[in-house]
């Protein structure tokens, strides 16, 4: 009597397949850059000091200020901090008259309310 043999290719066909290994989630923070320690402490510093005002930034010693003829060379804003620097020096007869030389260089530049009072 004969008997047929399936080859194991054939075999393996009829066999229910293995479930297809299910991948792990992802960590909370996969794909984000660990911060490093030094970046950690840079990070530190800037949220625990408050930014400086921007007057303090141009702010300089009225000894330093350049002459009020220098003011009507640069642009509007930074024309505008320089009038802020020389009210932070106490200086407010040439902010005043700065100011008078801004408003008739550039009429339709809004003024900052800050500087407003001045005009008056």
């Amino acid at each position: 009597f004969w008997r047929w043999q399936a080859p194991d290719a054939l075999w393996e066909d009829m066999l229910p397949a293995a479930p297809a290994p299910v991948a792990a989630p992802p960590a909370p923070d996969a794909g984000r850059e660990r911060p490093t320690v030094e970046r950690r402490q840079v990070q530190a510093q800037n949220e625990a000091a408050p930014a400086p005002p921007v007057v303090a930034v141009f702010a300089a010693p009225a000894a330093e200020l350049p002459p009020l003829e220098d003011d009507q060379t640069l642009a509007p804003e930074p024309w505008l901090e320089r009038i802020r620097a020389r009210l932070a020096a106490g200086r407010e007869d040439e902010a005043r008259r700065s100011l008078r030389r801004f408003v008739e260089a550039h009429p339709g530049h809004p003024l900052p309310d800050d500087l407003r009072a001045l005009t008056e």
